[in-house]
């Protein structure tokens, strides 16, 4: 992917970040879907070729990974072994 797009689409004012892989931007932007004619103008007319797009809007998972870089399921399994591990605790005498 040539920096001249990815540098083009970076300076575009609801862009926040852009990851890019061998032949495939990702962008992250706010109203994704409202934004989405001018992201397909900037890079037309850098000269790329769109094979296809997809808008994935940001769930509370996405969030909790992106904040704390683990699931929520790994924050849950977590907890519940640390249950298990304590046990309970029992009166002396017994």
């Amino acid at each position: 992917m040539p920096d001249h797009l990815a540098q083009s689409v970076q300076r575009l004012a609801f862009v926040h970040k852009i990851d890019a892989a061998e032949d495939m931007l990702r962008i992250y932007v706010d109203e994704g879907a409202q934004h989405l004619p001018d992201l397909i103008d900037a890079a037309r007319k850098q000269g790329a070729e769109i094979r296809s797009v997809s808008v994935h809007e940001q769930s509370l998972e996405d969030m909790f990974i992106h904040f704390t870089g683990k699931s929520i399921r790994e924050e849950e399994a977590k907890k519940v072994s640390m249950l298990i591990g304590a046990g309970i605790p029992q009166k002396f005498g017994r």
